[in-house]
Formats: structure tokens, C-alpha cells, sequence
């Protein structure tokens, strides 16, 4: 006897799918697009930020990985999925607020000035807030890992039109961050 997968009804299934590969990769483009951002806020730093949110967002990737592949039989999938979602939600939520938080000025600062701010001009705040910027960075890369093997792990049960919608949200998360990323630089350049 063949086994048949079920219908999916409605496309119900692959739609989620899809949605669940636009959070897989979401994270990842919106805190790469944001580097010019974090180049203002964080001037002292601004020829290396882009290396450093980098390497904090995709270092946890190997750890993930071993612990996935250790406990992750343990987890439910949808608790894995649903959990590490909202944990994104949630760090991508709150990375572009903690220099305003942790009142990191530099930004204004190099604005009124209208010069690069030295070493020496650098406020604890601002260095506060660019390693909890940092730290959060590896937190929401550390969620988006495990969302992303979770969500694999998923789709490779099921027939492979659903791995497919997964690449598929991918791509759509870099078009939605794209679009968004066009509009706020044609509004802030307004300004």
C-alpha cells in the first residue's frame, strides 16, 4: 500500500509554512538592513558595527545546532516553532529602542556637532547600550537558529512542496525587509 498525504485543504498547511519561513529569516534581514541605523547611534564603532552585529547574530548557530540535535527530539515542534517565533518577535522589538532606553546620544550628538565623535566623547551609556544591543543580537540569533532547525525538521516530514514553502517565505522576508527598508530611507531622507 502507497501512503498518500493528506489533502491539505484549502492550502492551509503550505501557507503556514510559508509564513513560518518568513519568520525563519525576518530576523536575520531586518538586523543586517538595519546596519546603517546602529552606524549612526553607535558612531564610535560605526567601521565595524556592521562585523559586530554580524558576528553576534550568527555565532550561536553551531550551538544551537549541537543542542538541537540533542534535546531537540525532546521539544514538541510547535512549542519549538511557536516559542522561538515570539522570541524574535519580541528581541526585534526591543533592538532598535535600547539606544533610546539606555540613552545612547551619539547619534544627536555627531547630528549638532556635525564631526565624528572621538573615543573620548563616548558615555558609559553608549557602550552599555551597544553590548546589551549586542547580547540581544545573539539572543534573537539564537532563537532564529532553532526556529529555522525546527521548522526544517518539520518540513522534512512532510512531502516536499512544504520544504518548498519554506524557502519560498524565506524569499518573501528578504521582499518584505527590502520594501520596508526603501520606504524608511525615502522617508528619512525626506527629513
Amino acid at each position: 500500500l502507497k501512503d498518500e498525504p493528506p489533502k491539505d485543504k484549502g492550502m492551509g498547511v503550505y501557507i503556514s509554512m510559508i509564513l513560518i519561513g518568513v519568520g525563519c529569516l525576518l530576523p536575520w534581514n531586518a538586523v543586517i538592513t538595519a546596519v546603517a541605523y546602529y552606524s549612526a547611534v553607535y558612531s564610535f564603532v560605526a567601521a565595524n558595527i556592521e562585523t559586530y552585529i554580524s558576528a553576534a547574530f550568527t555565532t550561536p548557530c553551531v550551538f544551537v545546532l549541537v543542542i538541537m540535535l540533542k534535546y531537540g527530539s525532546k521539544i514538541s515542534p510547535t512549542k519549538r516553532i511557536v516559542g522561538t517565533l515570539v522570541f524574535c518577535a519580541v528581541g526585534l522589538a526591543l533592538l532598535p529602542v535600547v539606544p533610546l532606553i539606555l540613552s545612547c546620544d551619539s547619534c544627536m550628538y555627531n547630528q549638532q556637532s556635525n564631526r565624528t565623535a572621538s573615543m573620548d566623547d563616548v558615555t558609559g551609556e553608549c557602550w552599555a547600550s551597544l553590548a546589551v544591543t549586542l547580547v540581544l543580537c545573539f539572543a534573537v540569533g539564537l532563537s532564529a537558529n532553532a526556529l529555522q532547525f525546527s521548522s526544517y525538521g518539520l518540513g522534512g516530514i512532510f512531502p516536499a512542496v512544504y520544504t518548498q514553502a519554506l524557502m519560498a517565505g524565506n524569499g518573501v522576508a528578504g521582499v518584505i525587509i527590502l520594501v520596508l527598508s526603501i520606504g524608511t530611507t525615502a522617508i528619512y531622507q525626506c527629513n
